[in-house]
């Protein structure tokens, strides 16, 4: 069981050696390296073609930036297409509010463990997963469920109508859809007795849009210091002045944080850790003022967050 990097070491350990580890729960796997500049996707994975550890749990957060869900989505129908009964042996949660933390992956945990020693059941509870997409992008529609015992998860297994039907077809995978037209379509998600319904819209425009960020830092920052936003790295214009604009594909989720590198992160002027969380749907500029940096060698400021 791992998160991050430690996900792909779980996720390859387990299906490399299956006879000693036979059930495996991967949390937020860095999959594919994305280039913010050019968008080229590098995959750091193996993708298996046999069966390997008994049960799986695999997770990811919709706010993890270029630690994207779509590759994670992908690998999950991988699996089904090797045996795998989804939502059995198989279980998958998409957290749309999620970022890349500690925190996120602890308030998983309970369900991934849930997952693989817990007792079967169907979901008690159903709720919409939300969605929105670009023409020809895929939306998940998988809802999120809960068992008896509280394990929270995205059921794949769900059955999917919609109208009106000239807004959406069939995607490649379970629960998945593809925009079609703009428009909002309203979905219906069935799981055993439970139903669920929500909005959908579809929107015209290019699978990617611009984000241009405005970083403004105390004077005292060293001149040599990177500065992120939410992970992509910005370039100094003037002093105390950094700037990025980058084209990520549209969907993506971001943290919000500003930082100079591990537990130096930019504070407000309560000395709390900036992190604004945005959906990058569409074209947008970000100013963002940091009135202090965190320092290593005092208390963690994300202790308790």
């Amino acid at each position: 069981m791992g998160s991050s990097m430690g996900g792909l070491v779980s996720y390859h350990l387990a299906f490399r050696r299956p006879d000693v580890f036979g059930l495996a729960a991967v949390l937020s796997p860095f999959l594919v390296f994305v280039d913010p500049q050019t968008l080229e996707e590098t995959p750091v994975f193996r993708r298996f073609h046999e069966r390997g550890p008994g049960r799986i749990w695999i997770d990811i957060g919709g706010m993890e930036g270029l630690i994207m869900v779509r590759p994670v989505r992908e690998l999950v129908e991988h699996l089904i297409d090797l045996g795998y009964r989804p939502d059995e042996e198989l279980r998958y949660h998409h957290e749309r509010s999620a970022p890349h933390h500690e925190d996120a992956w602890a308030g998983r945990a309970g369900s991934a463990l849930l997952h693989l020693f817990g007792a079967e059941g169907p979901p008690v509870a159903l709720s919409g997963s939300g969605g929105r997409s670009a023409v020809g992008e895929v939306v998940d529609v998988a809802p999120i469920g809960e068992r008896a015992d509280g394990c929270v998860y995205s059921v794949l297994s769900a059955d999917v109508t919609w109208r009106p039907p000239h807004v959406l077809k069939p995607g490649a995978g379970h629960a998945l859809l593809t925009g079609i037209e703009a428009g909002t379509a309203e979905v219906v998600a069935r799981a055993g007795r439970l139903e669920v319904t929500e909005r959908v819209t579809v929107v015209d425009g290019a699978s990617d849009a611009l984000l241009d960020v405005t970083v403004v830092v105390p004077m005292d920052t060293p001149s040599d210091s990177p500065v992120y936003f939410s992970g992509l790295v910005t370039t100094k214009v003037a002093p105390g002045i950094h700037h990025g604009a980058w084209r990520l594909p549209r969907g993506v989720g971001l943290n919000g944080t500003v930082g100079r590198g591990w537990r130096r992160d930019g504070l407000d002027a309560d000395g709390l850790p900036i992190r604004t969380p945005l959906r990058h749907d569409g074209d947008r500029r970000v100013w963002v003022r940091v009135a202090a940096w965190s320092d290593p060698g005092q208390v963690d400021p994300h202790a308790g967050s």
